[in-house]
């Protein structure tokens, strides 16, 4: 999560709006640029500005203070005055890291469109709700769509994040509608940041522990209930990546194709697919959470069936448009089937070679012949006998496989090293040791 401190401007001077009223306006800052500097300096990473004199009138009266903030070392998130692709160009053109479109979204869904596919990932819907319904010409007026019927058209034409902010509790400092924002980041399938009501540092937490991809902070930085370095330390840390969400090419459904390998075997488990919602919890929570094309939702890998996926790794391909995820495969398969691996129609014979990952498909066909018993399996035979039987085998392959690397006879020596992993295989099951447990302590000696 991201919390954005605000700055709206009006006149050059850093104000806040009650509610949105241009009649209820108070000064906070002469110098923008100097408020600007100040959120820097506590560690902001973005800043969200609000061109009033832009929103109210379409003059760009305040470019110069934008240009200026954009030269900063900070992303600048800005709204206020867009309704033409022009609008759009002239603000891509100075710098600024996301715009936001407001009203337009309503009254001009073409120009989302083409914002939305000209400037991937940097285009932000603003949707503001009064009376369950979409607020418009600075909230002065009621639009027929609800705040989810404007989400999911916005979808459609490309867009991942959306700015939501609830009129009534903007500037009231009562805590923004976690419930319903929440609500709509799910029923959408995006990216939701929330803004208005923000009162203490409790509301920011709640922002985060629902989820939500960011928090838009204002007058309750200017009055002194909320210190700009206590919200900031809420920020998710940002780590230095090769490659950024920004960078993904998402479908026309706002979508990226994933493709889940066991890091452990490098077996291919499963193809599924991520918004850039998913895709920044997968990266916050450090397990997979996929979007459901069926059911139109949220889909953390395992979260009703056990099936989790622990993430270890993540990268894009060379255009961006498909992600490769490397995971550790937790509670039986990853198909829903219950195989291992959705890929298990083959569709000629294996030419392959053998390698590392037959050890964990062996393991795997050991813990079936424990919680299904075929007969006359040798590996049912050793569990009916027991642990003091395993153990017994154990040590006549440990007494073998010395033997054989006593002699000259290679080939002798593999075979009794095989005999020998399979015993020790058959004695981690028999103690419901996993091998990943093994892996896990392997690694902390590397």
């Amino acid at each position: 999560m991201i919390v954005y401190p605000a700055i709206d401007i009006r006149a050059g001077k850093c104000v806040r709006l009650l509610q949105g009223s241009y009649e209820k306006e108070t000064v906070y800052n002469d110098d923008p640029i100097a408020q600007a500097k100040a959120f820097i300096q506590a560690g902001a990473t973005w800043i969200h500005v609000v061109d009033l004199d832009g929103a109210r009138t379409g003059d760009a009266v305040n470019f110069p203070i934008i240009r200026q903030m954009v030269e900063l070392d900070v992303k600048i998130q800005l709204g206020g005055g867009i309704r033409t692709k022009e609008d759009v160009q002239a603000r891509m053109d100075l710098g600024v890291a996301r715009c936001v479109i407001g009203t337009a979204a309503v009254e001009n869904p073409e120009l989302v469109a083409w914002a939305a596919q000209t400037y991937p990932g940097r285009i932000a819907v603003g949707i503001d709700a009064r009376d369950g319904r979409v607020a418009v010409h600075g909230w002065e007026e009621k639009s027929a769509l609800t705040p989810l019927e404007l989400a999911l058209q916005v979808k459609a034409m490309g867009v991942d994040t959306i700015i939501f902010t609830q009129v009534s509790r903007d500037g009231m400092q009562q805590g923004p509608d976690i419930p319903a924002t929440k609500e709509l980041a799910e029923r959408s399938g995006l990216q939701v940041i929330v803004s208005g009501g923000v009162g203490n540092i409790s509301h920011i937490e709640a922002g985060k522990n629902a989820g939500l991809c960011g928090v838009i902070v204002g007058k309750a930085i200017y009055d002194g209930a909320v210190a700009i370095e206590q919200a900031l330390a809420l920020n998710q840390p940002e780590t230095e990546a090769l490659f950024s969400i920004d960078q993904v090419k998402w479908d026309a459904n706002g979508l990226v194709p994933v493709i889940a390998q066991d890091a452990q075997t490098g077996a291919v488990l499963m193809q599924a697919y991520m918004n850039r919602q998913t895709l920044q919890m997968t990266l916050e929570k450090g397990v997979m959470v996929y979007w459901s094309r069926s059911r139109q939702q949220i889909w953390e890998k395992g979260a009703t069936s056990g099936q989790t996926q622990r993430l270890v790794s993540l990268c894009a391909d060379c255009d961006g448009d498909s992600l490769l995820a490397q995971v550790v495969q937790h509670g039986g398969g990853a198909c829903h089937t219950g195989a291992y691996s959705c890929f298990h129609n083959p569709m000629m014979e294996r030419k392959g070679t053998s390698g590392p990952w037959m050890i964990q498909e062996l393991a795997r066909t050991i813990h079936d012949r424990k919680v299904n018993p075929k007969e006359g399996s040798y590996t049912n035979y050793l569990f009916e006998k027991g642990l003091d039987k395993i153990l017994k085998k154990m040590g006549e392959e440990c007494a073998e496989t010395i033997i054989a690397a006593k002699n000259p006879d290679d080939g002798e020596v593999v075979y009794e090293t095989a005999d020998l992993l399979y015993h020790l295989l058959v004695m981690l099951e028999a103690r419901d040791v996993s091998l990943e447990d093994v892996f896990r302590e392997l690694e902390k000696r590397h």
